[in-house]
């Protein structure tokens, strides 16, 4: 009896243990969808990014056209400059921020995947833990059958 009571309590950290388990496998899904959605979320930064460059190198090109057309029109080409700092700051900072997000993202990846794989050690420890005491289960009974079938014997004699 205190056997199975051991076997019964290993059984149900064991089911304790897959819970958590599956707990961290979401927590893990959720992250990597996290970061799947950061990386699409990088794609359309970067795709803004991009529309600043061309946005910066129209600027930069309407900023010469003034220059030889106007000469003497330096307000119009100080606004024009304002602009391109602007979209270069906004640009960069986007970036810088997807970074962060990434980098935070993947920390979060790693420290739930040890988690996970810490988890899993000991649910493998667990499963041989209750092996063990299967087997242990199984000698015993083949002990008291025999023991059984000993005394059976000796009532008939």
């Amino acid at each position: 009896e205190n056997e199975i009571a051991k076997y019964n309590a290993k059984e149900e950290e064991v089911k304790k243990s897959d819970n958590i388990i599956s707990e961290l496998q979401n927590e893990k899904r959720l992250l990597e969808q996290q970061v799947s959605e950061s990386e699409k979320a990088k794609g359309k930064i970067q795709e803004e990014y991009t529309q600043d460059k061309i946005k910066l190198e129209s600027y930069r090109a309407k900023e010469e056209e003034l220059s030889k057309t106007l000469g003497s029109s330096t307000e119009q080409l100080e606004s024009l400059q304002k602009k391109i700092d602007r979209a270069e700051k906004e640009a960069s900072s986007k970036q810088e921020e997807l970074n962060q997000i990434i980098a935070k993202q993947k920390e979060d990846l790693v420290d739930i995947t040890q988690r996970y794989d810490e988890r899993n050690k000991k649910a493998l420890s667990f499963e041989e833990e209750k092996f063990s005491l299967l087997q242990k289960l199984i000698q015993q009974e083949d002990t008291i059958r025999n023991l059984t079938t000993q005394i059976l014997r000796m009532e008939r004699n």
